[in-house]
C-alpha cells in the first residue's frame, strides 16, 4: 500500500509530464531548448550576460596562458589555471602559439555580441585550426578544457564548426565551481 505521500509525488510527476513535460520534450526535439551558455548566461541576451559578466569589456586582466599574455574575464582565471596545471600534469606536447580572448566584436553571424567581448571565449592558433575546418589540438588537450567547463567549438557542425574556439559555460557543464 503506498504512502499518501508517495500518492502525492507520482500525481505531482505525471501532471509535470502531461502539462510541462510535453513542452519540454517538444523543445528538446526541435532544437530550440538552449543549454550551456545559451541556457545559463543567456548568451543570446547582452543585458543578461552583463548582469552576470559585467558590462562587455569590463571585469578584465591580464592573464598568461602558456607564457602568452591574453586578456579574459576575472571569473575564469581560476578555470584557466585548472586547466593549465592538468595539461601540464598529463604532459600533454601542444604548442599554443597565438591564443585571443577578449575582442569587443559581434558575432560571425549577427545576432548580437560574440563572447569574447566579456572576455569568456579563447581562440586557439586560429591559423591551424580554422573555422569549418580541421584540428591539431589533442583530443586529451579538448577533453581538459570540457572538464573545466568550456564548451569547444569544434563540436559544432557544418559551417558553424570552429575547433580553435572554446568557450567558458562554467559550472554547466562541468559541475565545477570555484571561488
Amino acid at each position: 500500500m503506498m504512502t499518501i505521500k508517495a500518492r502525492i509525488i507520482i500525481l505531482g510527476i505525471l501532471l509535470f509530464l502531461i502539462i510541462g513535460g510535453s513542452g519540454y520534450l517538444y523543445l528538446w526535439l526541435s532544437g530550440k531548448l538552449k543549454i550551456g551558455a545559451e541556457a545559463v548566461v543567456g548568451c543570446q541576451n547582452t543585458k543578461r550576460i552583463s548582469a552576470l559578466l559585467g558590462r562587455p569589456g569590463t571585469n578584465l586582466v591580464s592573464y598568461n596562458f602558456f607564457g602568452r599574455p591574453i586578456t579574459v574575464n576575472a571569473l575564469i582565471v581560476p578555470y584557466l589555471d585548472r586547466v593549465q596545471t592538468d595539461i601540464q600534469d598529463k604532459k600533454i606536447n601542444y604548442s599554443f602559439d597565438n591564443v585571443q580572448a577578449f575582442n569587443l566584436r559581434a558575432k560571425r553571424d549577427g545576432g548580437g555580441l560574440s563572447l569574447h567581448s566579456w572576455g569568456i571565449a579563447l581562440d586557439i592558433n586560429p591559423e591551424r585550426n580554422p573555422q569549418g575546418g580541421d584540428s591539431d589540438i589533442p583530443p586529451a588537450v579538448i577533453d581538459i578544457f570540457k572538464k573545466h567547463g568550456f564548451f569547444w567549438g569544434g563540436d559544432w557542425t557544418g559551417q558553424d564548426r570552429d575547433p580553435m574556439h572554446f568557450e567558458w559555460y562554467g559550472a554547466s557543464l562541468s559541475g565545477e565551481i570555484l571561488d
